[in-house]
């Protein structure tokens, strides 16, 4: 408190305290005069410190409320500070300058009527950065009559470094906001892009299927008739020439079907594992380097496939762009992620030269490696080779319950755990309660699927502020594995159309399809203690049986149909036989059925 505020405050009181004491010292005792006194003592003080403030600061705010009122302007326009602030001080000139990187700074001005002849400029620093300034009237700055008020222009200055942080947080957020809904739009467009080369790639198979080994079928199957026709007439000799040119039309169709599922699938990734797959199909002129894990080591279909496909891709481009160039493959296994990694010594190019979108080949690799929630990135340079580097993350559906419910089960947590909101939470609860109703096999994958268009719904309209793009991979991946789902619609199709199977066949299919229980012995019809190897010929016997009937021409078409699921029940079966102690491998559920069947 300054000498000339306590003069105007505390000296008329105490001249208006001894006056009025003394006046009441003439009627009573001293003690009863100075009890009123000593009541009116403390608000006259506080009434007198008022007018003191308005004396020496007029009717403009006092410093503290000009900071509190800083403090309320965080969150707002900056066009608003220099006006609040020139107000406060009745300045004539007040300008906010505003540091930002990387761009020119600018000035935000609120001139009253009049000019500025002099001003004065202070620095707004948050801890050791320079923010900005703000720049006032030299006339406004110093007027006052204690120090407080000298010190106000730089007390405004301190407090300006908060709100211009603020200021620039909330601009760096809205950025990537931005950025977040423009990548949301590229993942849009890409998965538009990949349906329309899936429909694409689906009518090119259809294409050669019919021009190509149709063709050669039925010209085999006539060079088989003339050689039967032949052998019966007893001219054996132009029967064992027939049966010669059959041999070579066999191989041909061989080669034609070999050429359509080009790019699909591959048997040698399917036997041997990746890193062998690689080594067989590569040669000794590619070397293929292993860490963190086994050569046998087996990996999801999915996840193997995906990094197939983008490893001969890469090496390939690797030959046509820089043949000779040597060639080299990087496998590492870490807890959470397969890295891989494609590096060439050829010449190189320039990533920054406009040269197009990537070729079909290497688009769809990424698009493979993206559905797994991968990433693949190509780095080149004029003379320094090319790097195709990628990861993909590794399966995270618990090992203890590879079932549809299960998957689901840990994507409804996943969800509760990145979802903040109250409402959201409510509703996985709800979803989380639809699951956990006890029943049938039937009943639990099909309202485990249910659930899982409740939880897709749910991350579509209302994604997460964290965790969005993770998720919708998960839910992705157990659409994608949704095998239980065929069987169950494949069960059901067999009860209403069982076509000519007889009553024993459709039992015996309905239990390979998990008809009241899942595990394989049921399935098969074997005792709960059968081993692996007794597991393993009765697959082999359903699977042989089955394929016949899913492959005979004479077979109705609704019975191809659940044939063809009851292969790849067995053929998954095949996958999960392990020897005792150890886990089934985990579910790889096949392919997603229309969810419209189910409504």
């Amino acid at each position: 408190m300054t000498p000339l505020f306590r003069l105007l405050s505390v000296i008329p009181v105490a001249l208006l305290g001894g006056g009025l004491f003394l006046l009441l010292h003439t009627m009573v005792a001293a003690p009863l005069a100075a009890a009123p006194v000593a009541l009116l003592l403390n608000p006259a003080l506080v009434r007198a410190e008022r007018y003191a403030e308005r004396i020496l600061h007029g009717r403009r705010p006092t410093p503290y409320t000009v900071l509190a009122g800083l403090g309320a302007l965080s969150g707002t326009d900056l066009s608003q500070v220099p006006e609040m602030v020139g107000r406060s001080l009745g300045a004539r000139l007040c300008q906010l300058t505003v540091h930002r990187p990387g761009l020119p700074d600018r000035t935000y001005s609120w001139p009253s009527p009049g000019s500025a002849d002099a001003v004065i400029t202070l620095p707004i620093v948050r801890g050791d950065e320079r923010l900005g300034s703000i720049t006032v009237d030299r006339a406004s700055a110093a007027e006052g009559l204690d120090s407080h008020r000298r010190r106000l222009v730089q007390d405004i200055a301190d407090g300006l470094g908060a709100v211009l942080a603020a200021n620039r947080l909330g601009i760096e957020l809205e950025r990537q906001l931005r950025a977040v809904r423009a990548h949301a739009a590229d993942i849009a467009r890409s998965r538009r892009r990949l349906v329309a080369e899936m429909d694409a790639e689906r009518r090119r198979i259809e294409r050669d299927l019919h021009d190509g080994a149709q063709h050669h079928l039925v010209s085999l199957r006539l060079a088989l008739g003339l050689a039967e026709h032949q052998a019966g007439a007893g001219r054996l000799a132009e029967a064992t020439t027939a049966l010669d040119r059959v041999s070579g039309r066999i191989d041909d169709a061989e080669t034609i079907l070999a050429r359509t599922v080009t790019g699909m699938t591959s048997p040698l990734l399917a036997q041997q594992g990746l890193a062998a797959a690689l080594r067989a199909e590569l040669g000794p002129d590619v070397p293929v380097v292993v860490m963190g894990m086994d050569d046998g080591c087996r990996l999801a279909a999915d996840l193997e496939s995906a990094v197939w496909f983008c490893c001969l891709e890469a090496v390939n481009n690797a030959r046509k762009h820089a043949p000779g160039a040597p060639v080299r493959i990087s496998l590492t296994s870490a807890a959470d992620r397969l890295s891989f990694g494609i590096h060439d010594d050829g010449p190189g190019f320039d990533t920054t030269a406009d040269i197009g979108s990537p070729g079909r080949g290497m688009r769809n690799v990424m698009a493979r490696v993206t559905a797994v929630g991968g990433l693949v990135a190509v780095r080149s340079a004029p003379g320094e080779g090319t790097r195709v580097d990628g990861w993909v993350a590794l399966g995270d559906v618990p090992a203890d319950d590879v079932s549809l419910a299960g998957a689901v089960r840990a994507a409804i947590q996943q969800a509760a755990t990145v979802y903040g909101d109250a409402e959201a939470v409510e509703r996985i609860r709800r979803i989380r309660a639809g699951l956990d109703q006890q029943g049938t096999r039937r009943d639990t994958v099909l309202a485990a699927w249910s659930a899982l268009q409740a939880l897709d719904e749910l991350v579509r309209d209302d994604p997460p502020a964290t965790g969005t793009q993770h998720l919708r991979h998960r839910l992705d991946r157990i659409r994608a594995d949704s095998r239980e789902v065929a069987e169950v619609t494949a069960i059901d199709e067999l009860r209403s159309e069982p076509g000519d199977l007889s009553p024993d066949d459709v039992e015996a299919a309905a239990r390979l399809l998990g008809d009241g229980a899942a595990d394989n012995c049921h399935r098969l019809g074997l005792e709960p203690d059968a081993g692996p190897a007794q597991i393993t010929q009765a697959v082999q016997r359903a699977l042989a049986q089955w394929r016949a009937r899913a492959s005979h021409p004479g077979t109705a078409h609704s019975v191809r149909r659940v044939a063809a699921t009851v292969v790849r029940s067995c053929e998954h079966m095949l996958l999960t036989v392990s020897p005792p102690g150890e886990k089934p491998a985990a579910a790889d559920h096949g392919s997603t059925p229309d969810p419209r069947r189910f409504r």
